[in-house]
């Protein structure tokens, strides 16, 4: 078991590192310091963007889920040890890992169903949408007040 749990360690790093560095390069120019650049534009480059996110989400859903073979294996190295508090946190540590495979599948589906409603709007709506000029105007005038 701990020979699974060493691999599922190190295949589960290296998808979390490539989730984190395709993510990183497709957020480039869409998102400025404090918030999304514009939600307009951000939402049409989605369907374009499918292929990099689902390899974004779904792997790390996977790494979630081989994390989760790590806790196991882990826990029978340590169980005997201190087995009241180690089956406590890996009971934990399988919850939250579950839970984040969960959210990353999930957020994939939803930021395309977002952007395939969000094409599907008028041209009028889709311009209503805030975009990074009229969110730095707007804070432009708030920061006179102040």
């Amino acid at each position: 078991m701990a020979k699974m749990g060493g691999t599922c360690s190190i295949l589960a790093g290296c998808l979390f590192a490539l989730s984190g560095l395709l993510f990183i390069v497709f957020q480039v120019g869409r998102f400025d310091w404090n918030s999304i650049g514009s939600i307009s534009q951000y939402m049409s480059d989605v369907p374009y963007a499918s292929e990099p996110g689902l390899v974004v989400n779904w792997g790390a859903a996977l790494a979630s889920l081989l994390s989760i073979a790590r806790v196991l294996a882990l826990a029978e190295v340590i169980c005997p040890a201190k087995p009241g508090l180690f089956n406590w946190l890996s009971k934990l540590a399988i919850i939250g890992y579950s839970v984040n495979a969960v959210t990353n599948v999930a957020d994939y589906y939803q930021a395309n169903r977002l952007a395939h409603g969000f094409s599907h709007l008028d041209l009028s709506a889709q311009d209503a949408a805030p975009d990074r000029a009229g969110a730095r105007q707007v804070s432009s005038v708030v920061g006179r007040r102040s």
